[in-house]
C-alpha cells in the first residue's frame, strides 16, 4: 500500500508539473502570428487579417529588397475602403531593407495590415508579425 500511494504521488507531481508547464508556456506564446516569406508584385497589395484584445499590441519584423508601405486598419475603416469611400488608417515607417516594428494598437476588434507595393518592380519580403501582450 506504501508503494502504491508513491506511484500516484508522483504521478499526480508529474501532472500538476505537466499542467503548470501547458499554462505558462501558453499564456506567453504569441496569440496569433504570421511567418511569411512572399513577394508583393509592383503597383498590388497584400492583406493579413487579425483581431485584437485590448491591451494586445502587434510586432512586426521585416525583411524585404524593395520599398513598401505598410497600413494597419480597422474594420470599420476598411469596409469604408472596399467601398471606396475616406477612411482612416495607421501608416508605419515604410518596409525598405529589414527592422522590427512595435504597433500600440488603439483599440481591441478585428485588424487589417495591408502591404502597398508602389513600386514598378516586385518586392521579395520575409515577414513575422506576432501579436503581443502589454
Amino acid at each position: 500500500m506504501n508503494n502504491l500511494s508513491k506511484v500516484f504521488g508522483i504521478i499526480i507531481l508529474v501532472l500538476v508539473i505537466s499542467g503548470a508547464y501547458l499554462f505558462l508556456t501558453d499564456y506567453f506564446s504569441p496569440k496569433w502570428s504570421v511567418k511569411e516569406e512572399t513577394f508583393v508584385a509592383a503597383g498590388d497589395t497584400k492583406i493579413f487579417t487579425f483581431d485584437l484584445k485590448p491591451g494586445e499590441d502587434l510586432e512586426i519584423e521585416y525583411k524585404a529588397n524593395s520599398l513598401l508601405e505598410i497600413r494597419l486598419i480597422d474594420q470599420p475603416n476598411y469596409e469604408l475602403r472596399q467601398n471606396d469611400g475616406f477612411y482612416k488608417y495607421d501608416e508605419l515607417p515604410s518596409l525598405s531593407t529589414d527592422g522590427i516594428i512595435f504597433w500600440e494598437a488603439p483599440h481591441g476588434g478585428k485588424w487589417y495590415l495591408v502591404l502597398y507595393n508602389r513600386t514598378d518592380r516586385y518586392a521579395d519580403i520575409n515577414l513575422n508579425v506576432r501579436i503581443v501582450s502589454k
